[in-house]
């Protein structure tokens, strides 16, 4: 097909009216656009973009030849997120970890596949990388069952190029014609952002996540390194939900806390404004250089040690104004009893989340626990929770330190990315009992670093630089005057403004001793004792109990009549909705379910998408409905186990 100049322009015309009536802010955006890309016709080598930018051409040849062949080539190899085949990790006494690896294994002996069908009669989503000319998209949506299309495009010149040669009207009227399909494009820097896929997930239910195809038009090194964080923000948007387990120990941790009478810490209202800044300390590699700084200026700083720091503290003769815990495991408390005095630790105040450890709260001068959002045993509280103070320690002593009034805030030894492989300061706990640090902390993604140079960061890390980035915008929304510095050699914080070290001395050495009047009143303005009436345990437990017998019926009854696995994606989708209703009447019914359903049945989906003959699949979900059913049981089982944790 030979296109000529004003045909382009006509398709042009008529495609940003049709952007003005269903898209308005897109046309907007492309009212007065100035393209640094051109589109070439030429007779002997076809349709192409040239990139002005980079002085290239998008395809290497004919864009609609070259579009052909990777079509024929993705039909062959279709690429899709989802999660890892393999069984997950964990304690195989959880519940959690055994039915979920049962599923695994149930997958690996019926179907022996982990290749996903394009030609099942589940509708599929599809993410596609890059439009370019589009020649990819006419195909895609023609000759798929879709029911979510997402499109992104990093490059907005390539975008307003395909106005000129698609018809977007034509290409997406299936999605604007018909109810319950979802049609997404993002363009520039929303393309770039993750959260933005993420919460598209959410939106039309995280478990669809785990069999998402992807189309990648166009590579480069920019989105090598965004498919990888994608790829990470996926499988951490479906195990970050606290899964059956943690939140059955959140729960029993929070009552025992509320028994033996560990007081509320509760800054709402107090209306703290110390005139001093505080430094988060964690156990980065640059604390290393870091901790000359709080030697000489300590005495006026609010030190927060942060976890695995506060031994590096104690080795340093540095005495933290507080030290603070996340984690609800055990491991914190051994780490912080083998690895510090008994001394060192009874002069320091200890907060911890509402979930943690009871033990730790006896081995500090004092302690007291806060109400972690999104956490089951936090809910049991009417008080107002705290945000962003996970997923690790650091995100903890940042949100901490806003909570506690501080205007200024340094960071010290919180990284987040590496530049070799020492992802902590000599001395910490990580070195003596931390045996398996290397496994846990695999590089995977490639970051921007706080002076410029490119370094590498775990997927635990690289959630937490993610949540500390959004904190610090949050916080400064609700407080102008809030201000973090990063000191660091590692990860550049969005928010938090870098420092060098003679910019540091700069900042320190005009400080003035003043911190004795706030350490000595934080604690008897924020901390409050339990009280009896805050609580209904009496109703909640019978709520606890009904809810979920309520769900279990549900479940069975639909379980009882579904054999066809595209009966079930239906089934699936209908269960998560009911989850959600759950998630308005009893929270903490929801918070104890939802991670664990969702996991399951996004491996459940993943098994209906194989690639394998129809018999395979029904023999599949008729054994994974069994498995379902068992869980249920077990989980009933643990509710009721609950009851003996309750006080009075």
């Amino acid at each position: 097909m030979t296109l000529t100049a004003k045909q382009l322009e006509e398709n042009f015309e008529k495609n940003f009216a049709f952007l003005k009536k269903r898209f308005p802010q897109l046309a907007e955006k492309f009212k007065n656009f100035k393209t640094s890309a051109d589109l070439i016709l030429d007779p002997k080598f076809g349709l192409n973009i040239f990139d002005r930018k980079k002085e290239v051409f998008l395809y290497p040849g004919d864009a609609r030849l070259i579009t052909l062949k990777q079509i024929a080539h993705w039909l062959e190899n279709p690429s899709f997120l989802t999660l890892a085949p393999q069984e997950i990790e964990g304690n195989e006494e959880w519940l959690h970890v055994r039915f979920i690896n049962s599923l695994v294994k149930l997958r690996k002996e019926v179907l022996k596949s982990d290749r996903l069908s394009l030609s099942s009669k589940v509708p599929l989503s599809l993410i596609v990388i890059g439009v370019g000319l589009g020649e990819h998209l006419k195909f895609l949506v023609g000759n798929l069952n879709l029911e979510n299309l997402l499109i992104l495009e990093p490059n907005e010149d390539f975008f307003y190029i395909s106005l000129h040669y698609l018809n977007w009207e034509e290409l997406i009227s299936k999605f604007t014609q018909n109810g319950g399909l979802r049609f997404t494009i993002l363009l520039g820097k929303d393309a770039k952002d993750t959260s933005k896929v993420i919460s598209l997930f959410s939106e039309m239910g995280p478990f669809k996540a785990s069999t998402t195809f992807l189309y990648i038009h166009y590579l480069d090194q920019f989105l090598k390194n965004y498919l990888r964080e994608l790829g990470t923000e996926v499988v951490r948007n479906l195990s970050f939900f606290g899964f059956f387990d943690d939140e059955i120990i959140s729960l029993k941790h929070t009552l025992t806390n509320i028994k033996n009478g560990v007081p509320l810490f509760n800054p709402h209202g107090k209306e703290l404004s110390p005139d001093l800044p505080a430094v988060v300390v964690g156990s980065g590699p640059s604390l290393d250089f870091l901790i000359p700084y709080l030697k000489k200026y300590g005495d006026k700083l609010f030190i927060i040690s942060c976890g695995t720091a506060l031994r590096v503290l104690e080795r340093h003769g540095i005495k933290p104004d507080l030290h603070v815990n996340i984690e609800r495991t055990e491991l914190p408390y051994d780490v912080a009893v083998k690895s510090t005095s008994p001394e060192y630790r009874k002069e320091i105040p200890f907060l911890g989340a509402n979930n943690n450890y009871p033990p730790f709260f006896r081995i500090f001068k004092e302690g007291a626990f806060f109400l972690k959002a999104g956490d089951a045993g936090a809910e049991l509280f009417p008080q107002e929770k705290l945000y962003f103070v996970n997923p690790t320690v650091t995100n903890t002593g940042l949100a901490l330190a806003f909570y506690l009034g501080f205007k200024r805030v340094y960071l010290f030894g919180v990284d987040l990315a590496f530049k070799g492989k020492r992802h902590h300061a000599k001395g910490t706990a990580y070195e003596i009992l931390f045996k398996e640090v290397k496994n846990l902390l695999k590089e995977e993604i490639e970051v921007e670093g706080n002076f410029g140079e490119k370094l590498l960061t775990s997927s635990l890390f690289y959630s937490s630089l993610k949540v500390m980035k959004e904190s610090i915008k949050y916080f400064k929304n609700l407080r102008e005057e809030f201000e973090v510095f990063n000191p660091n050699k590692g990860a550049k914080i969005d928010g938090a403004i870098p420092l060098r070290e003679e910019e540091l001395e700069n900042h320190l050495k005009g400080l003035k001793e003043n911190k004795q009047n706030f350490v000595s009143e934080f604690w008897q303005k924020t901390v409050e004792p339990l009280e009896e009436n805050w609580f209904d345990f009496s109703k909640l437990k019978m709520q606890l109990m009904t809810n979920f017998y309520q769900l279990k019926q549900v479940m069975e009854e639909v379980l009882e009549k579904v054999e066809k696995p595209e009966d079930f994606a239906q089934t699936v989708a209908e269960f998560y909705d009911y989850i959600m209703v759950i998630r308005k009447y009893n929270i903490i019914l929801y918070h104890l379910l939802h991670g664990t359903l969702t996991l399951f049945f996004a491996h459940l989906q993943f098994g209906l998408f194989a690639d394998v003959p129809t018999s395979q699949k029904e023999l599949y979900l008729k054994e994974a409905k069994k498995l379902l059913r068992k869980m249920l049981q077990e989980m009933e089982k643990e509710i009721y186990n609950l009851y003996g944790y309750f006080p009075f």
